[in-house]
């Protein structure tokens, strides 16, 4: 897949498992049932991506996810999309991040970051899609 299809082809990917970390030791099932996507990841980048991941993760946590034995995990209400640009980010890929993002991909990352707190993790990249805004909204 392109960097620019990266956003807007999500379902010819359902169903399949994104390596994002080679030899990860965590796998992320993200995604409705019928457009499931798993992303194989380090869990030390995860933490790092937000305070509310590493909160989740954390062996030391309330939250069972830092407890389970279990290293499959699901995010059923959360938007794919969102998700692989935040793990792109925490995994230092930065070249495979999307060039064009829809006013709605826009939109639902906006929501994402709010919901784990990852504006921080974003910001530093978030000049990729400003040119999108400024060219549609002449901000």
């Amino acid at each position: 897949m392109s960097i620019n299809q990266q956003t807007t082809a999500m379902e010819d990917i359902q169903g399949s498992t994104i390596d994002i970390a080679g030899s990860g030791d965590l796998r992320l099932v993200v995604g409705p049932k019928d457009k499931q996507i798993t992303f194989l990841v380090f869990s030390s980048s995860v933490r790092l991506a937000s305070p509310v991941l590493n909160s989740m993760f954390d062996p030391g946590s309330r939250f069972m996810e830092g407890h389970s034995l279990d290293r499959e995990f699901t995010f059923p209400e959360d938007d794919v999309s969102s998700f692989l640009i935040l793990l792109r980010i925490v995994h230092i890929q930065f070249s495979k991040l999307p060039l064009v993002l829809s006013t709605e991909d826009l939109f639902n990352l906006a929501v994402f970051c709010d919901k784990y707190d990852a504006v921080s993790t974003v910001r530093p990249v978030s000049h990729l899609f400003e040119s999108f805004l400024t060219r549609h909204f002449l901000l």
